[in-house]
């Protein structure tokens, strides 16, 4: 399991690298403040990816998304390179397998 994904579960984004596979990520402690600096998020609107993005994540919860550079990263957070990676927010893994399928 990667540093990225032990440390966001709480925003519950798929996280896919270059677009090959996907990683769901863990819970970070409630205060902590972590930016998620050059991703590409897609908002689940309909609307185009919004390229280079920063999403600010506030006690396990998203507080802001703005343009990478647009607005300095806060003070004491932690920041994550996610260049070349893609966000969802909201999006949760609910894949499983059932036992007793079809004989």
């Amino acid at each position: 399991m990667t540093n990225l994904q032990r440390s966001h579960a709480e925003l519950r984004a798929a996280v896919i690298p270059g677009g090959n596979g996907a990683c769901v990520a863990s819970a970070q402690p409630a205060a902590e403040a972590v930016a998620l600096t050059h991703a590409t998020v897609i908002d689940g609107t309909g609307a185009a990816p919004m390229a280079d993005s920063l999403v600010l994540v506030r006690g396990g919860r998203i507080a802001a998304v703005y343009s990478a550079g647009s607005r300095p990263v806060p003070d004491g957070a932690r920041v994550e390179d996610l260049t070349g990676k893609w966000v969802m927010p909201g999006i949760i893994d609910a894949h499983v397998h059932l036992p007793g399928g079809r004989a």
